[in-house]
């Protein structure tokens, strides 16, 4: 039998027959001896002092390879070195990490159980026709019902524009002869009109709680970005205001389309208004209640025909 028939008896490589023959020739070591590259004991300390070298903490690994280099005349791969990290618990970069502010954390907003106990705000960009030039649309929206209570465009930035907006949006929803302690709570991110010494005082003088989101997390104040997401994505929507009167005019719309008519998926496709109004638990009733009637009209007639 030839080694090719046997090994295919066997199941065995061919290549794997011949360095078993080759390794039984070889002279056997004894022990584990050191490779010739390890690092010896000399370069280990001074590889485990200049790791621990403050000056050196913004260095990378290949930077510390190059300064042993130059200045001890002891060459260490920066492979060897972020190895020697790695060992000693180092991961990634060895510089001072950037502290994040201390922002208190996601807002509490588990209070908010019904309309006019928070709104949400912001101020979102309008394009007009000139280049680098802006309208701003300030926008309050309440957090339950998605109700749009205030809304107003604006050729400027201003601290005193949103809180006229808040003043407008409180006599719209009959909350002026309301205690303090009833109006709702304000909701918004960490902009300059919001954090302003102005808009502080106003809600400190109103007695009104101001929460932000979370620095770089829009998620906090979602609600608002996905109105700002539904007033620029709808079809007539210009995209481009010549005027301030046009913007406006826009907007107007906008909120009545949107206050009256648009059926808000996350409120089960009732309209804000009739949420913020308190009438959509019999809407949602009354939709039921015609659904299982037309389903069982349709059950009916499907029998009759099965019958026939």
């Amino acid at each position: 039998m030839s080694l090719e028939q046997g090994c295919r008896a066997l199941g065995v490589n061919e290549r794997t027959i011949r360095r078993w023959g080759s390794e039984s020739e070889m002279p056997q070591r004894s022990g584990n001896p050191c490779p010739h590259n390890a690092l010896t004991e000399a370069e280990k300390t001074a590889l485990e002092a200049v790791c621990r070298q403050k000056e050196l903490a913004d260095h990378s690994v290949r930077a510390l390879s190059f300064h042993l280099l130059e200045q001890q005349d002891t060459y260490i791969s920066h492979v060897t070195i972020n190895r020697h990290l790695q060992a000693k618990g180092v991961r990634g970069s060895r510089k001072r990490g950037r502290r994040r502010p201390r922002d208190g954390g996601k807002p509490d907003v588990s209070f908010a159980q019904g309309p006019n106990e928070l709104w949400c705000w912001d101020v979102t960009w309008l394009r007009r026709d000139t280049p680098w030039k802006h309208f701003y649309a300030y926008v309050i929206e309440d957090y339950v019902s998605r109700k749009i209570v205030g809304g107003r465009v604006e050729e400027a930035l201003h601290s005193r524009l949103a809180t006229e907006l808040w003043d407008e949006a409180i006599l719209a929803e009959g909350l002026i002869e309301e205690p303090r302690a009833c109006w709702p709570a304000s909701l918004s991110d960490r902009g300059g009109q919001m954090k302003s010494r102005h808009t502080r005082h106003y809600f400190g003088a109103s007695g009104i709680l101001q929460l932000f989101s979370r620095p770089r997390t829009p998620d906090d104040n979602a609600w608002i970005e996905a109105l700002f997401s539904t007033m620029k994505t709808r079809l007539d929507y210009p995209g481009y205001f010549s005027t301030l009167a046009e913007a406006r005019e826009w907007l107007a719309a906008f909120v009545k389309w949107y206050n009256n008519e648009h059926h808000h998926s996350s409120l089960g496709y009732v309209t804000p208004d009739q949420r913020h109004r308190g009438v959509h638990e019999e809407i949602l009733a009354a939709r039921k209640a015609k659904i299982a009637a037309c389903l069982a009209t349709r059950k009916e007639a499907n029998s009759q025909l099965v019958a026939v």
